[in-house]
């Protein structure tokens, strides 16, 4: 069997390199965001980030977002991706960890949990991957 697939290589040098190429990246995918606080916009950022890497974001310099997309697996239909995001606000001295959320997103659908803080206000963190 090697033998025929070097022979196959030698005549059809083309196939041989689709064999041993790298599997093309995934496009970069679009994440926007809308955060709410107590019922209120705060800000609604939007990234373009690959698959598999992480980002920091602003939030209307009210907080800051530090976000991963990943493929989601074993999800049939439109394609799925986890979006893990990590929220943080201003304290003294640095920035103080809110809430770690992370959701699995269907592209093109929009998707969003409410959650409450440590202080008692009520956020919201929506996201549709694009």
């Amino acid at each position: 069997m090697r033998l025929i697939s070097l022979a196959l290589a030698a005549v059809l040098p083309g196939a041989a390199l689709a064999q041993a190429g790298d599997v093309p990246a995934e496009a970069p995918r679009t994440l926007e965001y809308a955060l709410h606080e107590d019922g209120r916009l705060v800000g609604a950022p939007t990234i373009r980030l690959e698959v598999g890497r992480t980002a920091a974001l602003s939030v209307s310099g009210d907080y800051s977002l530090r976000v991963r997309i990943d493929r989601a697996e074993g999800a049939g239909g439109a394609p799925a991706f986890l979006v893990r995001s990590s929220l943080y606000r201003p304290a003294e001295p640095r920035w103080a960890l809110v809430a770690q959320p992370s959701l699995t997103v269907r592209e093109g659908e929009p998707t969003a949990l409410d959650f409450a803080t440590a202080d008692g206000n009520r956020l919201s963190i929506g996201v549709t991957v694009r």
